[in-house]
Order: C-alpha cells, then structure tokens, then sequence
C-alpha cells in the first residue's frame, strides 16, 4: 500500500469530507427504504376498475424479489431488510419516538435495532444504539433477541397468498388488534390464532363451516 504523508490540515478536512459523505448517505438510505417499501406493498389499477395488481408486477416482474435484484441490483434479502426497517419505525412505531435522533443513526445501527424494536421500547432503544459501538448493539440485540434462556427470542415469517386474501387479512389484523387492545401483527398471530384453534377444537363443526364458507 502506497504511503501518504499529510497535514493536521489536510487530515481534519479528509475527516470531516468522509463524515459529511456518511452523513449524506444515511439521508439517503432512509429515503430509499421508505421509496421500497412503497413500491413493494403499493398496487396500481390495470384494466377493469377493480383489478388492481403490486407495481413489480404491474412492471413485467414475477414478484418483488425479481424486481430488487434485477432493477436496482439488490440482493433480495437486502431489498426486504431495507423495507422492514421502514416498516417498523415509520408504520409499526410512527409517533413513537424522536424521528431526528432515528436519522442521526448509521444505518447498520438502524437495522440492527429493527429486529427488536416495538412501539413500547423503541425510544430506548434508540437511546442505546446512539451510545454504543456497532460491536456492541449488535450483541445487545442478539441478546434481546435469544434471551438468556431463549424464550425471549423473536422469530419472523413470510408468507404468500392472493392479492384480494391480503386484502382480507389486513381487514381482520386490524379489527383483531382494535377489538383485542394489541399492538402488532405478530401479536395477533401469538395470541388471537391459537384462542381460535382452542375454540375450534371445541365447536368443530360449526366454526369449520364458517371458515369453508370464507
């Protein structure tokens, strides 16, 4: 590697380039995740009034992922990290926190507090990634995440099903948490789902009826 001898000067004005331009790019990284998760869970109308299909699609893509990979050349599971992290600050925990202490985060620090954060803990958690080397977050979180005993650990998963089926569930999600007082999709999995399995196994009949019926 070549040497370079340089000045107080020139080393204070090289520093203050390189944070500028990390500054910069944090902006806009958060303007790119927001553009994402807009594309990906946005539809636009094709044809008859009430067909309606996700814009990758509406583009000649199979699904998002395609889209990701092949139009901006991103990694799919990048594209879905940066949609998340949108998705839990600005939607999960909008108006939950200091918007301006979130955007002075790197954005590593940003993902990395994502896969633990929720309305009631994210200002903490904020807080602590601004405080913390990325070493150091991302061992908080792991530790958030597994728990001493593992019971603590929080676990995601996707799943596909038709555009007019989503648009059902999220109707239900959303009477769900409203008539049940809960703060987030997965508490309507953990909680409301199995509540419903136990009342199926004791009204089988009636209740498989309903759900064919559906």
């Amino acid at each position: 590697m070549e040497e370079v001898i340089l000045t107080r000067v020139e080393a204070g004005r090289m520093r203050k380039q390189l944070i500028d331009l990390s500054n910069a790019m944090t902006r806009d990284h958060y303007a790119f995740s927001k553009l994402l998760y807009e594309i990906n869970t946005a539809q636009i109308q094709v044809g008859k009034e009430d067909n309606f299909v996700p814009l990758w699609k509406a583009w000649g893509h199979g699904s998002f992922e395609e889209f990701a990979e092949r139009e901006i050349g991103m990694h799919y599971s990048t594209a879905h990290s940066n949609c998340k992290m949108h998705y839990v600050f600005f939607v999960l925990c909008a108006g939950k926190f200091d918007v301006e202490k979130l955007h002075a985060l790197s954005i590593t620090r940003a993902r990395d507090i994502a896969k633990v954060v929720r309305p009631t803990n994210v200002q903490g958690w904020i807080n602590k990634a601004s405080a913390m080397s990325c070493c150091e977050l991302k061992e908080a979180v792991d530790h958030a995440r597994k728990g001493t005993d593992r019971r603590g650990r929080l676990q995601g998963f996707h799943c596909t099903m038709k555009v007019t089926e989503a648009k059902a569930m999220k109707r239900a999600i959303a009477f769900l948490k409203t008539e049940l007082g809960l703060e987030t999709t997965g508490d309507v999995i953990a909680k409301a789902l199995p509540a419903y399995a136990a009342i199926l196994q004791s009204k089988p009949q009636q209740l498989r009826r309903k759900v064919k019926a559906a």
